[in-house]
């Protein structure tokens, strides 16, 4: 396994915990108390909350924390490029550094964490993940009802709503059983290292 001056991942983390809360702040002065309405602040204010716990060195909560939001921030990611954005008209799109900084930034730099950290995903947590997409999927069915879709792709009129939302759930599924996969070999890999040193 790569190794990474303890230091440098610490100074690593507080740029990255920086740099989402910069793009938290921007996310609630735009839109206020409408920012739960969308998925991806859910996943920035998760992203911040993973930085700042382990920082803290409050690693069990930090550690917790991350294995539900690197699947939804895989999700997110694919979903948002794949469906969301195309179907976007151009007066819809975010600004370009913030699409970035939120749909591809936050997913790699959580990504670079993980191919460092000796986070172990487990599968009894997958509850978790899910749990949260539930109910931001509750969420965005009542504010489309009430007022209206918060994204084109996910209007509730039709069956594509539904085939969307099945797919969502079963990419976070996938999502969370790479990182297990990705996990658990990381672990055999740092046993074994340690073994061929002795």
């Amino acid at each position: 396994m790569k190794s990474l001056n303890s230091n440098h991942h610490r100074q690593f983390r507080l740029f990255m915990g920086l740099y989402t809360f910069a793009f938290f702040l921007i996310g609630i002065h735009a839109v206020s108390y409408r920012y739960l309405q969308w998925l991806t602040h859910w996943g920035v204010t998760l992203t911040l909350s993973f930085f700042f716990l382990k920082l803290a060195n409050k690693h069990r909560q930090a550690d917790l924390v991350y294995q539900i939001v690197l699947p939804i921030e895989a999700t997110l990611t694919f979903t948002y490029w794949s469906f969301v954005f195309p179907s976007y008209t151009l007066e819809q799109r975010p600004p370009l550094i913030y699409n970035i900084s939120v749909h591809i930034l936050q997913f790699l730099f959580l990504m670079f964490d993980f191919s460092y950290n000796k986070i172990q995903f487990h599968r009894k947590n997958m509850i978790f993940p899910i749990v949260l997409m539930m109910l931001y999927g509750l969420l965005n069915f009542i504010v489309t009802m009430i007022d209206e879709p918060i994204y084109p792709t996910l209007t509730f009129t039709d069956i594509k709503s539904l085939l969307f939302m099945i797919f969502a759930c079963v990419m976070l599924v996938c999502a969370f059983e790479l990182c297990i996969l990705i996990s658990r070999s990381k672990a055999k890999s740092e046993i074994k290292e340690k073994a061929d040193k002795l």
